[in-house]
């Protein structure tokens, strides 16, 4: 089956790049499955319309990951364009947004208070002693989230 690999899209903050090249590495054992086809801005070309490639990029996530920590919470274009974006997707059932905490903040009574969270316990990467340990349990969340997702997607081919 053509296109059965969910479009994963990665918000977070550039201040954040390490975590975000932690969970590529995790991210690429799914892709090596032919599960996700994942993007982040680190993707964008010289000459590209950065914004509008953002945009399209959000628009047709199957998945978005947020990279949660105070300089998420904090980054205008985080805040204002991506969060925003993707919790209105996900209220409407055409995304799923998966919170990654990765540094200790203050994210209740923002609009992923509801969400369940990774690593399992939401206690942030930075915490763990073994940071083995905190991405595989965030491989897990996410290869979970995935084979929903690919599991919804074959009960409504099947359906059409």
């Amino acid at each position: 089956m053509a296109n059965d690999h969910a479009n994963v899209f990665v918000s977070y903050s550039h201040k954040d790049g390490r975590f975000l090249e932690a969970l590529e590495d995790q991210l690429k054992l799914l892709k090596n499955k032919g599960y996700v086809e994942w993007w982040s801005d680190v993707q964008l070309v010289p000459g590209d319309d950065w914004r509008l490639v953002i945009d399209d990029k959000l628009e047709n996530a199957d998945i978005v990951i947020l990279l949660v920590s105070i300089h998420f919470l904090s980054s205008d274009f985080c805040w204002d364009i991506e969060l925003k974006q993707a919790i209105e997707r996900h209220n409407k059932g055409t995304a799923r947004v998966i919170p990654v905490f990765v540094r200790s903040c203050k994210w209740q009574k923002t609009p992923i208070e509801g969400l369940h969270g990774i690593p399992e316990g939401g206690k942030p990467v930075q915490k763990w002693t073994d940071k083995h340990e905190a991405w595989t349990s965030v491989a897990d969340g996410i290869e979970k989230a995935v084979d929903e997702w690919r599991m919804l997607k074959v009960g409504n081919k099947e359906n059409a």
